[in-house]
């Protein structure tokens, strides 16, 4: 198993591994270093991008480490700040006769074969605004091969979003693979994924990646390795099937998962509440409804939803919401009844008010409905 670690994991790790064991100054060579080792800079002209923090200084003690092989790079720096790490390293790329520049709006960046993103941290978390923004955007733009060290900048290490985020070929964090890496929007801005180890000492633990042959759920003797389970990647299904939770937990899950935004996949949907919720969410977030069946289980009634993406976002009205395409199918009039009696409940707690004759005239309608 792997260790995901949290940005305070990793943030409190670092500080405890200087403390007790390593300087921090050998720790930014050994990163710098392990970025290095993990791709072919032969023949290339570089360039490294730099901001005002520790992840810029990874960026100086890379420059020095490729200016002792004789790689050509130069040096653009964002950030007019230094870690005291940083600036030891910026220094020792200065002697070592590497150029440096302040990166401008107008900085061509188009005669570089690879671009090293040096850029933001973990530790960031926000909007990305000014220089930064711009050079993101430069980086994006560029057909150069890209390398973002520790993470890609502008991402959240832990939850994965973020804008905009740089799009690397190559990510090579430092330690351990961060949250946020496996979250989000991250599968759409990360090429390969290598982890540099550098010997931080992890003090606690967050969260594993598992082998399929390490995954055993002891209760019923299920892994995930084995003839009976198959593991799909993105692009290799046709049917995606989500049941047994709310409405609320199917968004989440479809929100981490950014590539069910595709109309190659027909999205099976079967809420086990607040169905309006979810119709509501589909169609803002452009899918569309294309056949819906309800069903009753233990008293309970369930609708299951066949969705399909579209790309095209829509407003639906409070009646759709509550209805969908159910209208005219076996036991619609029980159903609608039993919505009702939630939209009553609901009403009862509005003050008077254009929201709560909203919800009345909803319900006056789901009423006509109900009695066909």
């Amino acid at each position: 198993m792997q260790n995901v670690i949290t940005v305070a994991t990793m943030r409190d790790s670092d500080a405890h591994t200087i403390a007790e064991y390593t300087p921090s100054r050998e720790l930014m060579h050994r990163a710098a270093l392990g970025v290095y080792q993990a791709a072919d800079w032969t023949g290339k002209t570089v360039a490294i991008l730099t901001g005002g923090g520790n992840n810029g200084g990874d960026g100086y003690a890379l420059a020095v480490i490729l200016a002792g092989k004789g790689i050509p790079c130069r040096l653009y720096r964002v950030s007019e700040k230094f870690s005291a790490d940083g600036k030891f390293y910026y220094d020792q790329a200065i002697e070592a006769g590497v150029p440096a520049d302040v990166f401008t709006k107008e900085t061509d960046l188009s005669g570089y074969d690879i671009l090293v993103d040096c850029l933001l941290g973990t530790g960031f978390n926000g909007p990305v605004r000014g220089l930064f923004y711009e050079a993101i955007q430069a980086i994006n733009q560029s057909k150069a091969y890209v390398i973002s060290v520790d993470i890609n900048s502008g991402m959240n290490g832990d939850t994965g979003k973020g804008g905009p985020v740089v799009k690397s070929d190559l990510t090579v964090t430092i330690g351990y693979l961060k949250a946020g890496m496996l979250l989000g929007d991250a599968v759409w801005s990360i090429g390969k994924l290598v982890v540099a180890d550098i010997g931080i000492r992890l003090i606690r633990d967050d969260y594993f990646l598992a082998k399929p042959e390490e995954a055993v759920f002891p209760h019923s003797d299920l892994s995930l390795d084995g003839d009976h389970v198959t593991l799909l990647t993105p692009g290799e299904a046709e049917e995606i099937i989500i049941a047994g939770m709310g409405a609320e937990t199917i968004i989440e899950i479809l929100e981490a998962a950014p590539w069910v935004f595709d109309g190659r996949y027909n999205l099976v949907l079967v809420p086990a509440t607040k169905h309006s919720i979810l119709r509501r969410w589909l169609a803002r977030r452009g899918f569309a409804l294309k056949a819906e069946t309800l069903c009753q289980a233990a008293g309970r009634w369930y609708a299951v939803m066949n969705a399909q993406y579209t790309g095209m976002p829509s407003e639906p009205d409070g009646l759709y919401c509550l209805t969908g395409l159910t209208q005219g199918q076996p036991g619609c009039a029980d159903y609608y009844a039993s919505q009702n009696a939630k939209l009553k409940k609901y009403r009862l707690g509005l003050p008077d008010g254009a929201e709560k004759d909203a919800v009345g005239a909803l319900i006056a309608e789901l009423d006509k409905l109900a009695a066909g």
